[in-house]
């Protein structure tokens, strides 16, 4: 980090709620979601809101870019994919817990994990490849990928798991 780094802008205010979860988008551009379900896509140049939408009906819980043209959210037990150039999204039903992460593997799909036992393998259009039960009896925490298309969890045990 430079050290002279400092605040250089101040965004317009378009959020009227806490922002959880930012995600980097292009060169120019990145999303954030809000306690309120709000996505808003910015410009860092002009600190401007591009694209904003009522995305959830409740807080976004986590965001993962899947490529240059989707964004998955997740709030409560529903994950969505967007398609950001048209602002259609399709609704994911899998999970019966709160979503608490999502993470892209390097063979095009990506893995939710949530407080219901469960991991998600998805691929970008929605379907489901894998429900993968877990045994440990746990809550997740947060969810790394690593190489070999597997993914750690932390839990609530103070435990990492490998899958």
């Amino acid at each position: 980090m430079d050290p002279d780094f400092s605040e250089i802008q101040i965004l317009e205010r378009r959020h009227t709620n806490m922002i959880r979860c930012l995600v980097h988008l292009d060169a120019s551009h990145f999303i954030s979601g809000d306690e309120d379900g709000k996505l808003a896509i910015w410009d860092f140049d002009t600190g401007r809101a591009t694209w904003e939408v009522r995305a959830h009906p409740g807080p976004i819980n986590c965001l993962l870019l899947l490529d240059a043209k989707h964004l998955a959210s997740a709030s409560g037990k529903l994950i969505k994919i967007w398609d950001i150039d048209t602002g259609h999204s399709i609704d994911l039903n899998l999970h019966h817990g709160t979503v608490k992460g999502m993470v892209a593997q390097s063979n095009g799909t990506f893995v939710s994990c949530a407080q219901d036992q469960i991991l998600g393998v998805w691929d970008i259009t929605g379907r489901v490849i894998a429900a993968i039960p877990r045994a440990e009896n746990n809550a997740v925490n947060a969810i790394l990928a690593i190489p070999s298309s597997r993914v750690v969890l932390a839990t609530e045990l103070i435990e990492l798991l490998v899958y």
